[in-house]
């Protein structure tokens, strides 16, 4: 991911927890060891995703039979495709479908994302500026959802 997509991400992240908890916002700004605490929790998150494999694949990586580091690169550039068929896919959370489901009513003033079967209750004309509003929206929405999940 590019510096560009990653400033861009933590301002839509930032302007989320601004419009939450803005006190948060005010601790990070006045912390002195941000980049100590981000590589604490980086290398957290990796003992974490290394807890989630079996003994024999973590005897593996310590012994150096398997690269992890390759097998991680190569399957962000989708290199890893063999038997994927079984792997789970990602699934939207309630509270994430309600947020949607408010971000459609409140700003696209559609009152439901249910198919109703008909094409005009389930077709709608709106603005393009409309449009991005909305997705704006739920994509603030995720990231605070994804950054609340992950506390």
């Amino acid at each position: 991911m590019s510096i560009d997509r990653i400033l861009m991400n933590l301002r839509a992240y930032l302007s989320g927890i601004a419009n939450v908890n803005p006190n948060h916002l005010v601790i990070l700004a006045e912390c002195q060891n941000v980049r100590l605490l981000a590589q604490a929790d980086l290398e957290r998150r990796v003992a974490e995703t290394l807890g989630e494999l079996t003994d024999e694949e973590v005897r593996a990586i310590a012994c150096e039979d398997v690269d992890i580091q390759k097998l991680a690169s190569d399957a962000m550039a989708g290199k890893i495709n063999a038997g994927t068929d079984n792997v789970a896919q990602p699934t939207i959370s309630n509270a994430a479908r309600s947020e949607l489901t408010h971000i459609a009513e409140a700003t696209l003033g559609i009152p439901t994302l249910e198919s109703r079967h008909s094409d005009s209750l389930d077709f709608h004309d709106l603005a393009v500026w409309t449009i991005a509003r909305a997705l704006e929206q739920a994509y603030i929405a995720g990231m605070t959802d994804h950054h609340r999940s992950a506390e």
